[in-house]
Order: C-alpha cells, then sequence, then structure tokens
C-alpha cells in the first residue's frame, strides 16, 4: 500500500541553561561581591497519536494502552499487543511490563536547592522490564543502575550533555556548598593563576553515563545477550565494546569492538568576558565610596562555543572499526576520515590584539580585511568524510575471505557554500587588550555518488578470488537519480536494471487535458515529485551473449486528484509475467498520436488503489485475484483505525493537521468548522469559530524580551547616482500587533511602506538609512546601515602605438595620441581616462567591429590594456570595451576612429579593398 500515513511520537524535552554576572568592587574602605545568576528552562511537550486496530479479511491486530505514566505528562504505556483470526478467534499475544528506574532520594537543582525526589515527572524515568507472550516470559531487560541518574533539572551533565554523576563539591556540614550549570574558570594572566571562579565539574564521568543503558536481554531459557560499554577515548558518551552470549550456564564474548583513528569534530568551549575599571564614586547596590574604586566583573554562560566542522553533529569519527567474532573471525569496516580527507588549513593562522568591547571581536585593531589575517580561510570537506570505504571478513587465520570496496564521485557540482568565523579567546594582557586567535571557516556542502561497489570472495588460502563489481550510472539532468544499475558477476554474467522516472516521458507535447495515465506523469513532472520510479526493468546477458535479453519488469501508473488532494498519486501496480527471457520487450512511453500511456502487453495488473478525494487517504485496494480491502482513517486522518471492507460508515467529526505545526481545523457532524492559526514560532495564537470570528487570542512574551525581531538589508551597498536600490525588512512577523515601517533615506525623503520599497540618489555621498518599526504591542525600534552613492562611469579610449598603418608598408605609420614611444610596430588600445563609479576592482571585457561588419569580435585581454592585432581589411576599427565596477555596474567606451587600415597602392598584393 502507498506510504500516506504519518506517525506521532510523544515529545517532552526540557533545556536547562544559566548565565553568571559576578561583580567584585574593592581597593576602597571596604569590599563586596555579589553574583547574579539567571536560569532558563525551555520545555517542549507533543500529544501522541496511537494506533489502536489493524483489520483485513484474514484477521486484525489491536493495540492496547495504559495512562497514569509517573514520567510523562498525559502519557501512556503500549501494554498489550493481541492477534485474532477471521473469526475473531485469539492466535497470538504480547504483554509489556514495565517500572521506575530507581532515583536518588535528594539532590540538588540548578538553583542549589536541595530537593527530594518523590514520584514527580521530573525524577521519574520508565522501563520496560519484560514482555511476555501469551502469559509466559518471552524477553527481560535489565539496565545499568549501578549509577542513578539525576533529575532533569540536575547541573550535573558533561560537556557534551550526559550525566557524569553527583560530583559536588561539599560545605563543612556535608552539604551540596556550590550548585551551577556552569563550569569551573581560572584565570591566568602572564603565566600566572589570578583568580578561580567556582563552579560544577563538566568533565565526562563513565559510570554516570551509561547510567539506565541497556545491559541484558535475558531469554525464557535462561540464557542472555549481555552489552558492555566503553567510553570514547576524545570526547564524551558511551561506545560499544563488547556483545556477550550466555546459555544460563557460562557467559562468552559474541563480539568485540575496536575503535582506530578517531577524529574529534566537536570540542567543547567555554568563554568568560572579564574587564576591569576605576570610578570615583561607585555606587554598588545602594552601598557607595566616595573614594576611588577597583571594579571587576565577568560574564560565564553554560552552554558552550561548540565547534562542530564534521558529520552534522557527531563529535567523533573512526577511521575503521574492527568487529571480533566468536570463532575469531572478524569485520573490518574502513571509513573516509579526517586524516585522509583533511580539509586544508589556512596559512598562516596569527594571533591578533582587539580592544575592549564585546567578546566576539567587534572592535579591532586598525582596519583588518576579511579576507586577510586573522581570518585566513579554512575550507571543509566533510561530505567527503564518514563515508564506508571498504569492509574485510576474516576467517580465525586473519585471511580476508570476502572484501568490499566502494568507490565514489565527490566532484559532483558544488550546492552551497557558506562561511563562519573561528574564534579562540585568551586571557587579556596589558589591562587593554585581548589575545585573538581567528580564522574564517567555508564549509561547503557538495553531493556525491557511489560510482561502483566491488565484491570480492577469496578462498581458503586468500590467493584466488571471484569479483562481482556493481556499478552506478546516474540520470544526466538529475545526477542524484540512479537511472541504471549494472552488476557484473564473476563468470561474465551481467545483471543490469533501469529506472523510468517521471522526467523520462516525453510530457512536452501533451495537450492541456492529457489521458488519465500520461497527465498524472506531467503533474509529477511539473511539480518535481520526480525521485519515484514508475518503470523498472530487470536485464541479463550471459557470457557469450552480445545483448540484453529481459527478465522481468514492473510499471506504476499514476491518477492525478483535484480537490484538496491536488496532486498525482499511484493508481495502478504491473508486473511483466514472463516464462523466458525475451528482446522485444516494449518499455511504457506516451503515445505520439493519442497522448496516453503504453506498456507492453505482457503485464498484467496487480493492484489498483482507491482514494479519498477530499484528504488523499487510500480506501479500497483491489489485488489480481479482484479481492477489496477498504480502510477507514482516524478523524485526524494520520492513524488507521480499522482497515474492514468498505461502507457507509465514517467518523463524523474530521481533524485537519498541519506537519511541524498542529491542529488546524476541526469540522463537526454539522459542518461547522473551528479553524486555529499560529504565530511564526508555532505557537497557538488564534482559535475562530464557523463565521470567521475570534474567540480566543493568546499573547506570548518572554521574560527582559527586548523587542521587535526584525532588521533591514539593502540588494547593494554601493551604487550610482540614479540606480535603483532595494530595501528588504527581515525577520519573523510579530506575534501580535502590526508592524509600521519608516523609511528614511537621508536625502529629504520619508516614507512609510511597507517591508519592501526601493530608492535611487541624485546626488553622490554617504548616506545613513534608517529604518523605524513601530508597532503597539513592542517598543518601537531602530536600524541602521550606510550606503555610498557615486558618479556613474565615463570611459575614454587611446592608441598607443600605430594607429593609421599602410598595408603596404609604403609609409609610415601614424601613432596614437596615447603613444610613449615612436618606434614600436604593435598597436595597443588603452583606457585613457575613467570616471570612477563604485571602488574597483574594476573588470574589462575588449571587442572591435571591422570595417563594415556588425560582428563583434572578441579582443582577448583582461586589463585596462589590449593588443589589437594585425589586419588585412582596409577601413577604420570601431573598438568597444566594457567596464564592470564592484557595484556590478556596467559602462562601454567606444571609438570607430581610433585604428585604421589603407593602402597607398591598390596592387602592392593581397589586401582587400573596402
Amino acid at each position: 500500500m502507498p506510504s500516506t500515513v504519518g506517525v506521532r511520537f510523544n515529545i517532552n524535552y526540557e533545556l536547562f541553561s544559566e548565565k553568571e554576572k559576578t561583580i567584585t568592587v574593592k581597593d576602597c574602605d571596604a569590599y563586596q561581591k555579589n553574583s547574579m545568576h539567571y536560569f532558563t528552562n525551555t520545555r517542549l511537550s507533543i500529544s501522541q497519536k496511537n494506533i489502536n486496530l489493524i483489520t483485513t479479511d484474514k484477521g486484525k491486530v489491536s493495540f492496547s494502552y495504559s495512562s497514569g505514566r509517573q514520567d510523562l505528562t498525559g502519557g501512556v504505556m503500549l501494554s498489550s499487543v493481541t492477534l485474532k483470526d477471521h473469526q475473531n478467534v485469539q492466535i497470538d499475544s504480547y504483554e509489556l511490563n514495565y517500572n521506575y528506574f530507581n532515583k536518588k532520594p535528594l539532590y540538588y537543582n540548578i538553583t542549589a536547592t536541595e530537593v527530594s525526589c518523590g514520584g514527580d515527572k521530573n525524577c521519574n524515568r520508565l522501563k520496560l522490564l519484560s514482555i511476555n507472550n501469551n502469559g509466559s516470559a518471552f524477553r527481560a531487560f535489565e539496565y545499568e543502575e549501578s549509577t542513578l541518574l539525576p533529575p532533569r533539572d540536575s547541573p550535573h551533565i558533561d560537556h557534551w550533555g550526559y550525566a557524569n554523576g553527583y560530583r559536588y563539591q561539599y560545605g563543612a556540614n556535608g552539604h551540596r556548598a556550590y550548585s551551577s550549570l556552569i563550569p569551573e574558570v581560572n584565570i591566568i594572566e602572564n603565566s600566572t593563576p589570578v583568580a578561580t571562579f567556582e563552579g560544577v565539574d563538566k568533565s565526562s564521568h563513565f559510570d554516570a553515563t551509561k547510567a539506565y543503558a541497556l545491559n541484558k536481554v535475558i531469554f525464557p531459557t535462561g540464557g542472555y545477550q549481555k552489552l558492555v560499554y566503553e567510553p570514547h577515548t576524545q570526547s564524551g558518551g558511551l561506545r560499544i565494546f563488547q556483545v556477550l552470549l550466555s546459555d544460563g550456564t557460562s557467559e562468552w564474548t559474541d563480539r568485540e569492538y575496536t575503535y582506530e583513528e578517531a577524529e574529534t569534530y566537536s570540542r567543547p568551549k567555554y568563554h568568560y568576558y572579564l574587564d576591569t575599571y576605576s570610578s570615583d564614586t561607585e555606587c554598588f547596590y545602594a552601598w557607595c565610596e566616595t573614594t576611588e574604586c577597583k571594579v571587576e566583573y565577568i560574564l560565564r554562560k553554560s552552554q558552550s562555543l561548540t565547534h562542530l566542522y564534521d558529520l552534522g553533529g557527531v563529535h567523533v569519527g573512526y577511521g575503521r572499526v574492527t568487529e571480533a567474532l566468536a570463532d575469531g573471525g572478524e569485520i573490518v569496516q574502513e571509513f573516509y576520515n579526517f586524516s585522509d580527507r583533511p580539509d586544508s588549513a589556512p596559512s598562516p593562522v596569527t594571533s591578533y590584539k582587539y580592544k575592549e568591547g564585546p567578546i566576539y571581536m567587534t572592535y579591532f585593531e586598525g582596519n583588518l580585511d576579511p579576507n586577510g589575517l586573522p581570518f585566513a580561510p579554512y575550507t571543509s570537506y566533510a561530505w567527503e568524510r564518514g563515508n564506508l570505504a571498504d569492509i574485510y571478513y576474516k576467517n580465525a587465520s586473519g585471511k580476508t575471505i570476502r572484501h568490499i570496496h566502494n568507490d565514489y564521485n565527490f566532484d559532483l557540482s558544488e550546492e552551497f557554500n557558506i562561511s563562519s568565523w573561528v574564534i579562540d579567546l585568551n586571557t587579556k594582557f596589558d589591562n587593554e587588550w585581548h589575545l585573538v586567535y581567528a580564522a574564517k571557516y567555508d564549509v561547503v556542502i557538495k553531493p556525491f555518488s557511489v560510482q561502483q561497489s566491488i565484491v570480492s570472495d577469496y578462498d581458503q588460502d586468500n590467493t584466488n578470488s571471484i569479483s562481482t563489481t556493481t556499478a552506478y550510472t546516474y540520470n544526466t539532468q538529475y545526477p542524484s537519480l540512479v537511472s541504471e544499475v549494472l552488476q557484473t558477476l564473476a563468470d561474465g554474467t551481467e545483471l543490469k536494471t533501469t529506472f523510468k522516472y517521471p522526467k523520462d516521458y516525453n510530457i512536452s507535447s501533451l495537450p492541456t487535458s492529457p489521458p488519465v495515465r500520461s497527465g498524472a506523469i506531467k503533474s509529477l513532472g511539473v511539480n518535481n515529485s520526480i525521485a519515484t520510479p514508475l518503470e523498472v526493468v530487470y536485464y541479463k546477458k550471459g557470457p557469450s551473449e552480445t545483448s540484453f535479453a529481459v527478465v522481468g519488469a514492473k510499471l506504476t501508473t499514476y491518477k492525478k486528484y483535484g480537490g484538496n488532494v491536488s496532486r498525482a498519486l499511484p493508481f495502478e501496480e504491473y508486473q511483466l509475467l514472463i516464462q523466458n527471457p525475451i528482446s522485444d520487450f516494449q518499455s511504457s512511453a506516451i503515445s505520439t498520436t493519442t497522448g496516453d500511456l503504453t506498456w507492453d502487453s505482457r503485464y498484467k495488473k496487480m493492484a489498483e488503489y482507491t482514494y479519498d478525494p477530499n484528504d488523499g487517504q487510500v480506501i479500497s485496494i483491489v489485488g489480481e485475484d479482484e479481492t477489496e480491502v477498504g480502510y477507514t482513517w482516524t478523524a485526524e486522518g494520520r492513524m488507521a483505525s480499522e482497515i474492514v471492507n468498505p461502507s457507509s460508515n465514517a467518523f463524523s467529526t474530521t481533524y485537519t493537521h498541519e506537519p511541524m505545526v498542529g491542529l488546524k481545523q476541526v469540522e463537526d457532524l454539522n459542518g461547522k468548522i473551528r479553524t486555529y492559526e499560529y504565530d511564526h514560532m508555532n505557537r497557538l495564537k488564534l482559535i475562530k469559530n464557523n463565521d470567521g470570528h475570534i474567540t480566543t487570542r493568546y499573547r506570548y512574551h518572554q521574560k527582559n524580551e527586548l523587542g521587535i525581531d526584525a532588521t533591514f538589508t539593502s540588494s547593494r551597498d554601493f551604487a550610482e547616482v540614479g540606480q535603483s536600490i532595494s530595501f528588504t525588512a527581515t525577520g519573523a512577523d510579530p506575534v501580535v500587533g502590526k508592524n509600521q515601517y519608516y523609511w528614511d533615506f537621508k536625502d529629504n525623503t520619508v516614507v512609510e511602506d511597507d517591508k519592501y520599497i526601493s530608492h535611487s540618489y541624485s546626488a553622490t555621498g554617504t548616506y545613513n538609512v534608517t529604518l523605524t518599526l513601530l508597532n503597539p504591542e513592542y517598543e518601537t525600534v531602530q536600524f541602521s546601515k550606510q550606503i555610498k552613492v557615486y558618479q556613474p562611469m565615463e570611459i575614454g579610449l587611446c592608441v598607443d602605438g600605430p594607429a593609421e598603418i599602410d598595408i603596404c608598408g609604403t609609409n609610415n605609420p601614424t601613432y596614437g595620441t596615447c603613444t610613449s614611444s615612436g618606434n614600436t610596430s604593435i598597436t595597443y588600445v588603452k583606457v585613457s581616462s575613467l570616471t570612477k563609479g563604485c571602488n574597483g576592482p574594476y573588470t574589462y571585457e575588449w571587442h572591435y567591429q571591422r570595417p563594415n561588419s556588425s560582428t563583434w569580435y572578441i579582443l582577448f585581454g583582461s586589463s585596462n590594456t589590449v593588443q589589437f592585432p594585425e589586419q588585412l581589411v582596409s577601413g577604420y576599427y570601431t573598438i568597444r570595451c566594457t567596464v564592470t565596477d564592484s557595484c556590478g555596474t556596467e559602462a562601454q567606451g567606444s571609438a570607430t576612429t581610433l585604428v585604421r587600415y589603407y593602402q597607398s597602392d591598390a596592387d602592392c598584393g593581397g589586401a582587400i579593398q573596402k
């Protein structure tokens, strides 16, 4: 059946973070220190949808759930699965049994408050104890519980988010002396420790990291499978070290893993900002000193600046993983990794000083070039790493018995490129400067493809082998789609599979109202639904054969549905039924006469689908034996509650959802509709009744919210007089209220407009464009951007060298106006004058026309001077230079009388008179 069913899970996720500001006032008549902490708790909860019943003509499967979970608000537990035959007689059942992990009786939360863990959801974690089959033991489970997992709001986590045990510091009375999500910071100046700020220990702790991880799967016979873990050697987290097996009496190692050539891709780094200043009068929480005070403050945050350079967030990668088997053999997997696919490093990387200011290097010493030091660019080749290169299967003697090798093509066209800054901040020195290591990091994301896979099987001596090569050919128009798979066996037999996609059919000449099947193919192509093959054909060619023969094929037709569905869905499934290979197979195609889809007459229909025209859900399937199965869906159209023979019964309430957002519409049995609208953060904003009237409004404001989330961009930062510039206010729409936009272009033009506006300037200068945003729900905000306006370019041309040349060679040449030497024989054309537009660099393109010709010929040169080639045609040559400035604006200069060739004697031979 086509997959049109969405699956939803229950999610309850909390993220805690902390910011600390510590202020110290000293060198006065008194000394005072105060630390302020700010905590944030982000919680996300999504309700789940549970399937209850699956029914066919052969029987049914029912699912039962238990409520009252103590770890998840509103959560349920799958308690049993029951299977019945077509006579409603139970034939099998599974029962699931749960409990909760042990928890620490007392703990300290992120506010350093001692809390007792009771039956609350902050402390409880559900665990599956066992599964019974028809009332008898089927599987039981054990977990790592030697170390208890802390509650969800505990500060005791490592740099990567794993628990790291109750590694607090204790006071004299044995209680927790300090609690924080922020790690300890040591201030070092001139190689001397000067200050230590308390913080939580965020190093990894292996026993705590594996808390509640699955330890054993126990079988009814008393035997079990056991997982043994080990820590990553270069980062936090777990990896499997061994898989043990037991028959209930003895235990042995079934598999053991060895990890080599580890590369760490995420490096947690915690930045702090330390500053010192003096004041003659310093008031600090209503305490003032009239003498000069020295004030120090430090800002710290709990979340690290984690450098993720690879593998989409994976913090450690391996070049080789070896799986040792119980029989003495092993499986070795080798991956492309950083060592053989390294990034291009900057050369050189230097340190730079910057003045006091925000931590992310807002103020620099001098004028720095973003393309130069200290921003020497890295370039990432992450797309070439993490891919499986080789698999070796070895016997107990260490000899390879099978080898699989994969070749990739990493040289496909570039898809995406983005630059980011990598900045490492050390402490300040000289009481004025910070030391910074900086680099620009070009993250390049490119597609790649598997070119071929070679499988080699060896004899017991590892001396002879037979190999099977599987090569992949990709669609020329869409290189991510496989168009052909060719497998070459050791005896020379070739097996080929071809794939035909929607845009492989001739759909360009179809009429406006094409036949059903071909019209659906056109709809798929127009909507770029091109990745699903419509026809798959299987071929075979023997070692002594010269051509392929078809041995099988399958075809899927589509039908376009209108109304609310408005898309093409699978309509029919066909299979090629033949007894022997054939050479006269007719691939599916669109008829040039009828416009309909045609196919080989030996195809047989295997299934036909019917859909609900309102939501596109499958309502029936007719098989090859003409048996029809009907489907009824839950009200929101996401889960099938029953699968039965078609009937007139249906749910009277219909729910419409939007993926990743939520409930959008509810229609009751009377046809009354209630709609739900959401803001830009997918929070419920409005509920409207059937008449479109608002019945409920929700407004959200965060604590210490700064205001409207917006700024603006321009199509260019440099322009010429009269050149149009487009301005766009960016940022999400406000949750409530309506934005009003006031644009001040600083040339006596102020406009009230929408997000988008265009403007041009009539005079040169630097203009500080200002956008003012007004919203009754927020404070007024302003944003500014500098625009520089230049005069348009004007270009003049001249000749350096011979400008009038006698083709016969009798008369001396006449030289151009900017000739520097009167005895040169080469003609150069130069840009003699250029009124500057935007700042350079400029690019130059040169062309010329021969006398009485309309064709422009290229003069090869990219600077402001170009060599003019010798000619044989008499007459004046028109020369044109096109100059493009850094604003992307073009200007052209041309001259018709700069260069002239003539013949002093008509009979001097070979010349062409014009």
